[in-house]
């Protein structure tokens, strides 16, 4: 169901409709899920979604973003150029870096771009930052990368 957003992300009814709540039950366990379109495709080819939830009863709070598809594979339009860097920012939008994704398909497969010959030349030059963070959280880590 759409939520009540910030006014002004708000409809004329307060409401959002690229904003939802959603709850699932897994073995016993309500898990309850906030939804957003961070961006999407003018043709709607592809779209990025960010999620944000918790499991209360057992502690568990998570986050992530998803890059879907009609087809699930990544977009051809994007394999470089403005609409790769627009899925770029929308990840950033969400706090995550492009080598933080993975693709879901054996690789044998080459569903997902994840696994084709552009990703791995381009995860070559853009290798993650596994350097030591000294005791600063993730959280706060990302902030002063951000403030760089």
């Amino acid at each position: 169901m759409p939520r009540t957003v910030p006014s002004d992300l708000a409809l004329a009814d307060g409401s959002s409709h690229g904003a939802w709540t959603l709850t699932t039950l897994d073995n016993g366990v309500i898990s309850k899920e906030h939804w957003t379109t961070v961006d999407a495709a003018d043709d709607l080819s592809w779209a990025v979604f960010h999620y944000s939830g918790a499991a209360a009863v057992v502690g568990q709070s998570y986050l992530g973003a998803l890059l879907c598809s009609a087809d699930g594979k990544w977009p051809k339009a994007a394999v470089g150029g403005a609409e790769y860097d627009r899925i770029r920012a929308a990840f950033r939008k969400c706090g995550i870096e492009l080598w933080e994704l993975y693709g879901h398909s054996p690789p044998e497969a080459a569903h997902s771009f994840m696994w084709t010959e552009q990703h791995a030349a381009w995860e070559q030059n853009n290798p993650p930052p596994l350097g030591p963070i000294g005791d600063q959280t993730v959280q706060a880590w990302r902030a002063s990368e951000k403030a760089k």
